[in-house]
């Protein structure tokens, strides 16, 4: 009843005279989508259309685990902690927006994609390397989140159930009329997550004290809002876009020592304003943002960090950004960007009685500038960035029982730059080729590292990148029938990159570790995408990356061995098929075995798993059901630090959608 009420209410959005008429039949196999900008950008960049995975039980997870040039590190299964790698790097030096908003905690600089808002986006952009000018690019690359913007109006509602007690619940309509669009989604997912997994007992070597255990403290409870209003005023385009998660989970630990009482509870919210003018002079845009973030972890029984612990840790940002572009000549692009940004961390602890701990601020200024020159099959850009970031942190003890420290102010100052080159061979064949000197500077954590376990160095300097890729990307839409693709997209690339005072935590005890600049390493890679479709209702996607990573530091027990977290073979190819009501998909995703130490004596396994379902439309077109099955051979595998996966899982789901196109009567 409640479904049929919200699709009521979307249909309402039109005229009241207007007649809403029902599709017959959604085909939602996988879209091209190249976009000029994507291919103008400095480094090589793909887009990944969501609607696939609508109406299934996912998460941005699983998106960017079949990227190619990717690799999603895994602390679990569906809802757990995951981070992602693009070529070989960190996961703190990928930046992630959200339609601009940088997401990037200021604390800890990792984003969990698995509580990004899936339902509400229309595709993720993926940058690997450089980024343009409107980005960060900390050393890895990139990820633009991009909300939908759907022609029209439309609603859909989902429910869904799973294996493990899993279930999903969401909503979500928007309209576009003219220059006024809105957007409102919903989404709830939950999940016991007591699926079996293999104990081997931390003995990887000895399989007979290995044994089938039930997963425990893992299950996790999200919920989701995203909003957007935009509206055309005179000749400014504004919108409006806010959105709030909540999340709480138990926190498990590996699979051999399990925390059966450990918790974390997350709420965020991301706020951004945007007023543009494309049509004066200079395309004027200026942007607002404003994020906030708290998270609460418990660990009373002393299982995970050896010390009782109940900590509550909030942090904000807010800030501005002026963008303009010109044509000085003809065939050239100025772009120019300024923006600043206040970054407060403000951790407490509740044991062994509440106390607020000192409070570390940053205040971050940004400059910069991009020329993009095009004659004729020849394109070159340019671009060039100046950061600055002003750091405080108070006197007083770190931690209780820590000695005061004196108050710190630190300057740090860091210059970006990037150069890109695209030649046409023929039309719809070009090769392009890009350097780029990048850059992060430490998380406040990093520097001032607060807790009994953890120790910041307020000595710790940035992070330095460079970075060189080059090959050739292609896009063929011949409209042909048969067995010849009515579309076709690939990219074919090698890329290298060196990397200096990478920042590690070093154990210095049994229970305590620094931060510490004393990593270099070397990351080489060739990366293959292609997906294409047909006129028959037929698309596939594949990605390979093949990359071979260094440790180039000087400590002698890690210098030349390969770098934890990164298998050296990573594949996944999609496909789907649509006949008449039915569409059938599939996924594979293998992946080498790889190091989980710097020492290369801990690998996991490698491992291949299969995912296959079905959708079938009914009710003339406005109601689909799905059966999914994942994990198909019930592959018992680990993934990051001994975190196990779930073995087979089956979902059932229902949705409901209500669609009425820009232009229908």
């Amino acid at each position: 009843m409640a479904s049929l009420t919200f699709l009521l209410f979307l249909s309402a959005l039109a005229p009241a005279d207007s007649v809403v008429t029902l599709p017959g039949i959604e085909v939602r196999d996988t879209r091209l989508i190249d976009d000029p900008a994507l291919r103008r950008a400095p480094g090589f960049a793909r887009a990944y259309d969501v609607a696939p995975l609508r109406g299934r039980i996912g998460t941005v997870t699983d998106v960017l685990a079949r990227g190619v040039g990717m690799h999603v590190r895994q602390y679990g299964g569906l809802g757990s902690f995951s981070a992602v790698s693009i070529r070989g790097s960190s996961s703190a030096q990928v930046a992630y927006t959200l339609d601009g908003a940088p997401l990037n905690p200021p604390q800890y600089g990792v984003v969990n994609a698995s509580d990004l808002p899936i339902e509400a986006l229309a595709r993720v952009e993926v940058y690997r390397g450089a980024a343009p000018l409107g980005f960060d690019a900390p050393g890895g690359g990139a990820v633009e989140l991009v909300t939908r913007t759907d022609p029209g109006a439309w609603a859909h509602a989902d429910l869904g159930a799973g294996s493990f007690g899993t279930s999903k619940l969401d909503a979500a309509g928007g309209f576009t009329r003219a220059r006024t669009s809105g957007l409102l989604v919903v989404q709830r997912l939950l999940s016991d997550g007591d699926f079996p997994y293999l104990d081997d007992n931390a003995t990887d070597d000895n399989a007979q004290d290995d044994t089938l255990k039930t997963r425990v403290n893992n299950a996790f409870d999200q919920s989701a809002l995203t909003a957007r209003l935009a509206q055309g005023v005179g000749p400014l385009d504004l919108s409006l876009l806010h959105d709030r998660m909540d999340k709480r989970q138990g926190v498990p630990g590996t699979g051999a020592n399990t925390a059966t009482r450990s918790s974390l509870l997350t709420d965020r919210d991301v706020t951004t304003f945007r007023a543009a003018a494309p049509g004066w002079t200079l395309a004027p845009a200026l942007s607002a943002f404003y994020a906030r973030q708290r998270d609460r972890f418990k660990d009373p029984a002393r299982e995970l960090t050896g010390s009782k612990q109940d900590n509550d840790d909030r942090t904000t940002r807010h800030g501005g950004r002026a963008e303009a572009s010109a044509q000085p000549f003809e065939d050239n692009t100025l772009a120019l960007l300024a923006e600043g940004r206040r970054e407060r961390y403000e951790p407490s602890i509740n044991l062994p009685v509440p106390r607020t701990l000192p409070t570390s601020t940053r205040e971050l200024v940004y400059l910069g500038a991009e020329d993009r020159w095009t004659r004729g099959r020849l394109g070159i850009s340019l671009q060039a960035r100046r950061e600055v970031s002003f750091d405080a942190f108070p006197a007083g003890p770190a931690y209780p029982g820590a000695l005061p420290s004196p108050a710190v102010d630190r300057t740090t100052r860091l210059t970006r730059w990037s150069a890109g080159a695209r030649y046409e061979i023929v039309r719809g064949l070009a090769f392009k080729g890009s350097v780029a000197q990048l850059a992060r500077i430490p998380t406040l954590e990093e520097l001032f590292g607060n807790r009994g376990t953890v120790h910041g160095n307020r000595d710790a300097r940035p992070e330095h990148v460079l970075t060189r890729d080059a090959g050739l990307i292609a896009a063929y839409a011949p409209d042909g029938g048969g067995a010849r693709p009515r579309a076709l997209e690939a990219q074919l690339s090698a890329y290298r990159s060196d990397a200096d005072d990478l920042l590690v935590w070093v154990q210095t005890s049994a229970r305590s570790s620094v931060a510490q600049n004393v990593s270099a390493a070397r990351m080489e890679g060739v990366e293959l995408s292609a997906r294409a479709s047909w006129a028959f209702g037929l698309s596939t996607d594949f990605s390979w990356t093949r990359q071979w990573t260094r440790n180039e530091s000087e400590a002698v027990y890690w210098h030349g061995k390969d770098l934890p977290g990164r298998p050296g073979d990573e594949a996944s190819l999609g496909a789907s098929l649509q006949r008449g009501p039915v569409r059938g998909f599939g996924e594979v995703h293998a992946m080498s075995s790889f190091f989980l130490d710097p020492y290369n004596q801990d690998a996991v396994p490698a491992r291949t798993l299969v995912d296959l379902g079905a959708t079938y439309q009914f009710a003339e077109g406005t109601t689909d059901v799905l059966v999914e099955c994942r994990n198909v051979g019930d592959v018992h595998a680990q993934d990051f630090g001994g975190y196990p996966l779930p073995g087979r899982s089956w979902a059932l789901g229902v949705r409901f959608h209500l669609d009425r196109k820009a232009g229908s009567p």
